[in-house]
């Protein structure tokens, strides 16, 4: 979701992330997923402070939690 700067975190939270599910599968990051990874890694890295990319797959096998 994005949003702009919230006054409910003195303008600390612009942007709060984005889900996808992978019903089928697989249990693991496709290649979508890490050009996603990097682009949102490239940004992140820029702001005071950096910050982490988090990515969550959900598949029937379960979560599958990654950070970057």
């Amino acid at each position: 979701m994005k949003s702009g700067k919230s006054k409910i975190t003195p303008g600390q939270i612009g942007y709060i992330g984005e889900w996808h599910s992978h019903p089928e599968g697989p249990n693991m990051l496709s290649q979508q997923d890490m050009i996603s990874v990097y682009q949102h890694k490239a940004e992140f890295e820029q702001l005071n402070p950096p910050l982490p990319v988090f990515l969550s797959i959900i598949t029937p096998d379960g979560l599958h939690p990654y950070i970057f």
